[in-house]
Order: C-alpha cells, then sequence, then structure tokens
C-alpha cells in the first residue's frame, strides 16, 4: 500500500522542526558558564539590559544607541515605581476612609446615593450640610469673645501671654460668627477671618527678629510686640491653623512670612505632635513658597496619617481630619477636577462625621473646615471647579468675594 503523500510531507516537517529546536537547545547548553549550570549564575544589576546580540550593558557605552536605550529603560522604570507608589498609597486609604465600622462605616455608601439623586443645571453640586448648632449660644459667645480680645490686646506690648490668648479667641470668634453667617457673606464674619489671620501671623513674627519689639499690624492698629525667639506659643500646629488662615483670607503677604519660618523655630517650641505634622508643614512651605513639592515628601505625609501610626491623636481625628486634606492637595497637584471634587467632598464629609460627635458637637473647631476650606480655596485657584457646597466651607471664602474689595 503505498504511502499518503500528506502523511509523508508533514512527518518530514516535523523531523526538521524538531532538529532545529534539538541544536539550539544544545548551542544554549553549551554557551552556558558551569555556574550558570549550577543556578548560581551573576543575575543582571538593576538597570542592566541586553545589548543587540545578547551581552550585558553595563553603564556607559561606546554604543550609542545601547546608552540611550538604557537611559529611556531608567527613566521609564523610575516613572513606573512612582506612579506605581503613589496609586498604591492613596487609592488604598481612600477605600478605607469608611472602614472604622458604626456611623462611619456607612460614609462613601450615603454620599454615593445623596450624589446619585442630587442634580442641578450644569455641573454636578453635592450639598453637606453642616451637624446642628446652638446659634443662640454662638451669637452670646461672639460678643463675649470680643471683650476678651480688647482685654488681650491691652496688654498685649507687655505680657508675652497675652497674644497668644488674643489669637485663640480670634480664631473661636471667627469660627463662632460662620455658624451664623454659613456663606460668610457679611463684612464682619470677612473682619473676623483677617483679624484671626493676623493675631496667628503675629506669634511667629516674634520668634523670627532679631530686635527687641517687632511692629505687627491687628486690627487698626500697630503693636510693638516683645520678641520671644522659639517659644511655647508657636508650635508646628500652629503654624499649619496660621497658614490656613493665611490662605483663606488671600493674603499673599502672611503667606510668604510663614514659609520664612524655620524649622529650627517650630522645633524650639519643644512641642509634641503626631509624626506627620513636620512633613506636612514643610510639604506646604515648599508648595506655598512656590518650590517643587517632591513626591516623596506628600507620600508620607499620607503614610504617617495612617490610624495605625498615632501616637497621641484618636484614630477618628488620623483618618477623618488630618489625612483628608493631603489627599486633597495631592490631588491638586496630580488630580483630575473629578478627583479633586471627589477627594474634597470625601473631606468634608469626614470633618462633619468627626465633629458632630457628641463629645465635640459644641466645639467651634468643628464649625467650619480649615485645612479643607484652604486646600479647596488653592485648587479652586488652580482652576478646578469646587462643586461642594457646605457650611463648613463658607461660599464667599471660596470665591474670594470679600478679599477683591
Amino acid at each position: 500500500m503505498a504511502a499518503d503523500p500528506v502523511r509523508v510531507l508533514l512527518h518530514r516537517r516535523y523531523r526538521q522542526r524538531a532538529a532545529r529546536g534539538h541544536g539550539r537547545g544544545r548551542q544554549r547548553r553549551q554557551a552556558r558558564s558551569p555556574d550558570e549550570r549550577h543556578g548560581s549564575a551573576r543575575r543582571p544589576a538593576h538597570g542592566d539590559v541586553r545589548g543587540g546580540q545578547g551581552q550585558l550593558v553595563h553603564g556607559p557605552h561606546r554604543d550609542q544607541p545601547a546608552r540611550q536605550l538604557l537611559r529611556r529603560v531608567r527613566l521609564r522604570r523610575r516613572a513606573g515605581l512612582q506612579a506605581a507608589t503613589a496609586a498604591r498609597r492613596v487609592r488604598p486609604r481612600l477605600r478605607a476612609l469608611p472602614a472604622l465600622g458604626g456611623e462611619h462605616a456607612g460614609l462613601a455608601a450615603r454620599e454615593a446615593r445623596r450624589s446619585s439623586r442630587r442634580r442641578v443645571i450644569g455641573n454636578a453640586t453635592h450639598e453637606i450640610p453642616r451637624h446642628e448648632i446652638n446659634l443662640d449660644f454662638a451669637r452670646n459667645q461672639v460678643d463675649t469673645l470680643q471683650r476678651l480680645i480688647e482685654s488681650a490686646l491691652e496688654d498685649a506690648e507687655s505680657d508675652p501671654d497675652a497674644l497668644s490668648a488674643a489669637r485663640r479667641r480670634a480664631l473661636m470668634r471667627f469660627e463662632y460668627l460662620t455658624a451664623l453667617d454659613p456663606s460668610a457673606g457679611e463684612e464682619e464674619t470677612w473682619q473676623a477671618a483677617v483679624f484671626a489671620s493676623q493675631t496667628a501671623n503675629a506669634v511667629f513674627a516674634r520668634t523670627s527678629k532679631s530686635e527687641d519689639a517687632v511692629p505687627c499690624q491687628l486690627g487698626d492698629r500697630v503693636y510693638e510686640l516683645p520678641v520671644l525667639g522659639p517659644n511655647h506659643h508657636a508650635t508646628p500646629v500652629d503654624w499649619l491653623t496660621a497658614a490656613f488662615l493665611a490662605v483663606i483670607t488671600r493674603s499673599e503677604k502672611r503667606v510668604a512670612e510663614l514659609v520664612k519660618v524655620g524649622k529650627y523655630t517650630l522645633r524650639g517650641s519643644g512641642a509634641q505632635v503626631e509624626d506627620y505634622v513636620q512633613p506636612w508643614v514643610e510639604t506646604l512651605q515648599r508648595y506655598l513658597g512656590g518650590d517643587q513639592v517632591p513626591p516623596a515628601l506628600l507620600e508620607s505625609v499620607i503614610d504617617l496619617t495612617d490610624p495605625e501610626q498615632a501616637k497621641f491623636a484618636s484614630r477618628d481625628f488620623m483618618l477623618l481630619v488630618a489625612y483628608p486634606p493631603a489627599n486633597i492637595l495631592f490631588r491638586v497637584l496630580r488630580g483630575t477636577a473629578e478627583q479633586f471634587n471627589d477627594a474634597l467632598m470625601q473631606a468634608t464629609t469626614a470633618h462633619r462625621d468627626y465633629w458632630r460627635q457628641a463629645d465635640f458637637a459644641d466645639n467651634p473647631d468643628g464649625f467650619i473646615a480649615l485645612a479643607t476650606l484652604a486646600m479647596a480655596i488653592r485648587g479652586r485657584d488652580n482652576g478646578f471647579p469646587v462643586e461642594v457646597e457646605s457650611g463648613y466651607l463658607p461660599e464667599n471664602l471660596v470665591n474670594g468675594t470679600w478679599s477683591d474689595r
């Protein structure tokens, strides 16, 4: 019986292909060194690439195409590592925000349902109502604090502690006024914000001068304040508050003054703070001063606001108050308008969930989200639309209505 010609042809091709593969395998085995055959071959160093004939290219090489390829690989690898690191560190935290349980467990789900039901003509607007505030008590506090501020300022030029007392009372008065004037549409609210910013900066003006006294504008009067050098009133946390107020009142002069405050001044206060505070101050000094913010610096702030890193603050504070503003700044620097507004909505909601707790509901620090408001303003000034409306973010402060007058 004659052989099938098709089967003969297929068999011949199979034998030829097998012979070629066997030859290449034998050549590869012979080319390997003894170390490689025993599994101890030197692995290519970081940054090594293969040349045109399979040789390793180490560092500079006379072959220009190979050197260019090496440079492209290194740049691509570096960019990929930075992008992957940022995504890995930021995205898990976004998912972890509502993972505390209890009233925080449904935070993301509730906001998703609210935002899906709420629509306005044009851009989608997310409304985040403020927690209940005793307005009668707030009104009384505004008047009481004004008297206390005036009393403290009478001694500001002679008593080193008087300015710090005036600063705290000025901030509280501004916060109580935002409870009575949620949009900050009244001139009194704006003037209170400016005065609170002036007193906050004056505390640091006393630390960085070599003279015996420094002139500071507080309201309608210039005070000659005694210089103290680094002191316990000028802590890193106080610096953050002063920076947020300077941004809110859009004072380039006060921002520039705070950018010049050195690490020695802040560390000389002797204050014990959370580990995230120092890199957060450095990040804001670079950003507000117009310098580049290294990705690793902002990433360290995000890492150190993890609740597991807390030394003095509660887990709730780290997750709902400390972390969100850093996330907004991350989106301002590297995100889209949608990501910026998502971070802003999340931060405002987290602020409400923290300060509406029974232990904090009457604390004026919760009436306005200072850090979140400051980051919202920077985002708006960078061209991002602000699509979150809340009493925690007074509209006229976000839009800079009073700063133009």
